[in-house]
This record gives structure tokens, sequence and C-alpha cells, in this order.
């Protein structure tokens, strides 16, 4: 899929990205023990969750283009961002239940956040391999070219 010659996914998942690390920077902040007045974490993690929809539905497309060679990367990619994403999502409703979003996040919600943190890291590194070992995603990519062609 792509969206003025550029490939949709990749341009998708920088705001995800983005918000889930800023997320666990404002929670650590705030387990730190600084007065944390508004609630950054848990906005950042639901705009992320958000957001990561439609990237995790052109990944989706774009995996069926993927040659047999990088369907194993690709999967495992695909997994451990839908884990990342569930571990984000779990984070954002513990913190709801526990009260009010504008309070410290607890334990559970932590242990959540930097569980999702491992996850993309992982994910990341598997996506970089798309990339940068089997071509996905890039128009001169060999691979992907005979798989389309």
């Amino acid at each position: 899929m792509r969206l003025f010659g550029h490939p949709l996914h990749p341009m998708l998942v920088h705001f995800p990205v983005a918000c889930w690390t800023l997320a666990a920077v404002s929670d650590g902040i705030a387990m730190s023990g600084f007065d944390v007045t508004w609630p950054s974490g848990w906005l950042l993690l639901a705009i992320g969750l958000c957001a990561a929809v439609p990237a995790m539905a052109a990944g989706f497309i774009e995996l069926q283009l993927l040659p047999e060679a990088a369907e194993r990367d690709g999967q495992a990619h695909m997994v451990l961002m839908a884990v990342a994403w569930s571990a984000f999502l779990v984070a954002l409703v513990t913190r709801l239940e526990n009260g009010s979003p504008m309070e410290e996040p607890g334990l559970a919600s932590m242990v959540s956040v930097w569980a999702g943190m491992l996850a993309m890291a992982a994910g990341g590194w598997f996506g970089g391999r798309l990339v940068y070992t089997h071509g996905a995603g890039r128009v001169s990519g060999k691979a992907v070219q005979e798989k389309r062609g």
C-alpha cells in the first residue's frame, strides 16, 4: 500500500511508537516523585492505541505482499506488535480501573507499559529486518518486486 509513492505502513507507525514511548517517559517521571498534574501517560496510551489501528491494518495488508523468504520475520513482527498493543491496552485499562487517570500510575500499569515497550522494541527489530534484509516497502526491492510481478 502506497500513498504518493511512499509505503503507508511505515508512515503510520511513527505516531503510536512516539505516543507509547512518551507515555513510558511520562510514567517514569510520575513514579520518580515529580508532580505530574495532567493526564499525560494515559492520554498518550489512548492516542497510541487509536493511532495503531490504521497502522496495523496497513501492515496486515502489506504482510500479504511479502515474499516467502520474509514471511517468518513478518509474522514475528506482527505477533510482537500485537503483544505490545495488548500490553498498552492493559496498562490503560488498569489505570482507569484504579481511579482517576490524573493519579500516579500503579505497579500493574507500569509493568504493562514496560512489557509493551520491550515487545515494541523486539517487533521493531523484526520490522527493520523486513526492510533492510528483505526489501519490504522499497520500490526497488528485488524480493518485493518478484512477489508483486
